[in-house]
């Protein structure tokens, strides 16, 4: 298998046929990937790190447990295959990272619409992505829709997901991080207006 890439939580594997595995990353692998994160974004090192861990790895066990239990369409995450505790198999998709350094202005605003608008279609099945970290955690697939990527992530209760939506986590630096600078302020707007305005 060929490694693609690795997050806080998951190393992503090329497993062909246009598939792709998440296994979940050992303590020393989220670490390394955590202390790079908090030096790009000019927070202290992480001095919480197993608790972090801990409470992460338990969070994605919850959400593959509950998501696999929801009669929800598939394809808005990827068409998973749950295959152990925190590992899963997921169709290959693009990340909106990935996707929006290559296309215009223009075509980044429709984009970050159509992100905006899949965010409050998971609300309306009481799912949130926990920090709508657009660049990392969504991707479009084939069909070039919208889907969640990292279903590791997921909030189901509706006091968490109105306390998430309350602290509008998604203009947090290092969510904006993910987006061209010149779209930041019309992505938070957009997600201001689609997500608060709907409440």
């Amino acid at each position: 298998m060929k490694l693609l890439g690795r997050g806080w939580q998951y190393s992503v594997y090329d497993i062909g046929n246009g598939r792709v595995m998440k296994k979940y990353n050992t303590w020393l692998e989220a670490y390394i990937v955590m202390l790079k994160d908090a030096f790009a974004h000019l927070r202290p090192p992480v001095v919480c790190f197993s608790k972090y861990y801990y409470e992460g790895r338990a969070l994605a066990q919850s959400s593959l447990k509950k998501l696999s239990e929801l009669p929800l369409e598939q394809w808005m995450f990827g068409n998973p295959k749950i295959v152990g505790m925190y590992e899963y198999e997921q169709d290959f998709a693009e990340s909106l990272a990935t996707h929006l350094k290559r296309i215009s202005d223009a075509e980044r605003k429709q984009a970050i619409d159509k992100f905006a608008e899949f965010a409050k279609l998971l609300l309306t099945h009481s799912i949130v992505e926990k920090n709508f970290n657009i660049g990392d955690n969504f991707g479009l697939n084939n069909q070039k829709q919208v889907i969640l990527i990292d279903i590791g992530e997921i909030l189901f209760g509706k006091e968490e997901i109105l306390e998430q939506i309350k602290k509008r986590v998604w203009a947090a630096p290092d969510v904006l991080s993910r987006i061209p600078e010149s779209l930041r302020s019309y992505f938070v707007a957009r997600m201001d207006e689609t997500l608060i305005g709907s409440q």
